[in-house]
């Protein structure tokens, strides 16, 4: 996943986890058996010429400034192919009820408000907070400004891209090793924690790091219980297309059956992310065939409001342009639903990314709370490994210091993506109408809607230093 794939780019630029020999490694990443490292070189073709690739891949994620920076941090940022990363300046939010648009980008505290200054006072009461509502501070995190720069929302990008990048960086630094495996079962003593694999081999280590997904094998045999779920019973299904013409800002819309998101790549390609309640999955699953799918996609996002001519304060409804056709090689399928564990630390076991929390997948946040999950962890353990002392693993102390800050990271997404598909679920006209007076208030006030979304995605309490960038400065 992408919190273990970062968590172990971080530790392994620091000076420490020095291999005694090539064969024997300080950091071990197991993969499930049937998961295949995806290759670097596919994301390099047709770079640069007049006509680049399809994207193959339906799995996109939009990563914040945060996430780059720490991208940037340990030597991934600068192997992603750049041709393929698509800048993002506004999400453009309509609904199928009442006609408006509420636009949500990147926002300075540069002109004074009391809603602004509500926000800002509330954010210096969270301990270690990120200072993302202050772009011109001089604080950094001891990187090169990043080339992209803060005015951006995010910035798309294929996982497997992302993953690939992470991938090729660990093995150029050849401190960790990478096995393929299945875990039968975890075992932990007062000395280490081991891995019981499929054919009763053990991989035995000081701390184990359960980054495995939100299906996570690590959690469901160590914390018994775990997790606290909340099903939308919705199924969301991710593919990608081409557009008649380039798209320059995510497209949400919530409609009366579900919520259809689509997001800029490069050229004339999107993804697009299509949620669907269970009572119409099935029919929905079935007809997702490529005709009707491109036939739906545009219908759903160029169709007149219920109540068209009812008018607010926000601006005219704005649509995404037609799709052409669909381009991935498949249409992947997932459930939506909000997760999150009570206890992210038990003995010599951590949890990390989406195996401890994961939200509602509307605002794509689940991939920069995971990039915080990995910053605040190889801080942490780095911290520690500077004391020398014989045995920090058996320290609860930089483990609960961990949990604690990953958890408002979690609580914060959670929360508000909970919130907004809680207030989109009704499509009865007084709601519909209290939801675009109230965002079409809110952007004339001036409220700071895009640090809002930013706050929901790790950067409340975001790393503003990183431990192996000090130790490299230092070294």
């Amino acid at each position: 996943s992408i919190s273990s794939l970062s968590l172990a780019a971080a530790l392994s630029c620091a000076p420490f986890f020095i291999p005694e020999s090539d064969e024997e490694k300080k950091i071990a990443i197991i993969l499930p058996s049937k998961e295949r490292i995806p290759s670097l070189e596919q994301f390099y073709e047709s770079s640069g010429s007049e006509s680049r690739r399809q994207p193959k891949n339906p799995d996109v994620v939009l990563l914040n400034s945060n996430s780059w920076n720490f991208y940037q941090s340990v030597g991934a940022y600068e192997l992603i192919n750049k041709d393929y990363v698509n800048p993002i300046h506004e999400i453009k939010v309509s609904e199928s009820c009442v006609d408006g648009t509420i636009g949500i980008e990147t926002q300075h505290f540069e002109v004074p408000s009391p809603l602004k200054w509500v926000v800002k006072e509330a954010i210096k009461h969270i301990p270690n907070a990120t200072k993302i509502f202050d772009k011109s501070s001089t604080e950094t995190r001891g990187t090169q400004q990043n080339e992209l720069e803060y005015s951006e929302l995010c910035h798309s990008i294929e996982k497997a891209h992302l993953k690939a990048a992470l991938y090729e960086r660990i093995k150029g630094i050849s401190k960790c090793e990478i096995l393929e495996g299945n875990i039968e079962d975890l075992e932990t003593t007062a000395e280490n924690a081991s891995l019981v694999m499929e054919g009763d081999s053990k991989i035995s280590a000081k701390l184990i790091v359960g980054g495995d997904g939100m299906h996570s094998q690590i959690r469901d045999i160590y914390f018994p219980g775990e997790p606290k779920t909340n099903s939308y019973s919705e199924t969301m299904f991710n593919f990608s297309v081409e557009l008649e013409n380039p798209l320059a800002n995510v497209h949400q819309r919530f409609l009366t059956e579900g919520v259809l998101t689509m997001s800029p790549l490069w050229d004339k390609y999107a993804h697009v992310q299509y949620i669907l309640p269970d009572n119409i999955r099935e029919h929905k699953n079935a007809e997702l065939v490529k005709e009707k799918l491109v036939e739906e996609i545009n219908s759903k996002f160029s169709a007149p409001a219920k109540y068209p001519t009812l008018k607010t304060l926000t601006p005219p409804s704005e649509y995404p342009p037609l799709v052409k056709k669909l381009v991935s090689e498949n249409v992947e399928s997932e459930r939506a639903w909000m997760l999150h564990c009570a206890r992210y630390v038990k003995d010599r076991v951590v949890l990390a990314g989406s195996a401890a929390h994961f939200a509602h997948p509307i605002t794509f946040q689940n991939a920069n709370t995971s990039v915080t999950d990995a910053a605040l962890l190889a801080n942490n353990i780095l911290r520690h490994l500077k004391e020398a002392r014989d045995d920090i693993w058996e320290e609860n102390e930089f483990k609960i210091d961990y949990e604690r800050h990953s958890s408002k990271n979690a609580h914060a997404a959670g929360i508000s993506t909970h919130l907004i598909r809680q207030a989109y679920s009704f499509n009865c006209l007084p709601l519909a109408m209290m939801r675009s007076i109230g965002s079409g208030l809110a952007e004339k006030l001036g409220f700071p809607l895009g640090d809002v979304v930013q706050a929901g995605s790790g950067a409340l309490t975001h790393p503003l230093a990183y431990e192996w960038v000090y130790l490299q400065i230092r070294q």
